[in-house]
């Protein structure tokens, strides 16, 4: 077969084939939550806090942490962070 003839081919099966639509598209709407910006004193503090323990004054006691799952290492980063503003 001559490329000619796998040419006409080729136009003739598109020609005959029915066109199909384009497929619909979906639209689908996120939200994110932003989180509020920092007060000047909650900044102060979070940057007061790693200054100390970039300083090596803030050490965590991080010894049973390696047990936690996701969930309960958040709430135990949370409750160290409580703890650590109640000291102040």
């Amino acid at each position: 077969m001559s490329m000619q003839e796998a040419n006409a081919r080729e136009e003739a099966d598109q020609a005959a084939a029915p066109s199909l639509p384009p497929p619909p598209t979906t639209t689908t709407t996120t939200t994110e939550t932003v989180p509020a910006e920092p007060t000047d004193d909650e900044e102060d503090a979070l940057l007061q806090q790693a200054l100390k323990m970039s300083e090596g004054e803030g050490d965590v006691d991080m010894q049973e942490d390696e047990e936690l799952d996701e969930e309960e290492a958040i709430a135990r980063a949370i409750e160290m962070s409580m703890k650590a503003g109640e000291k102040k």
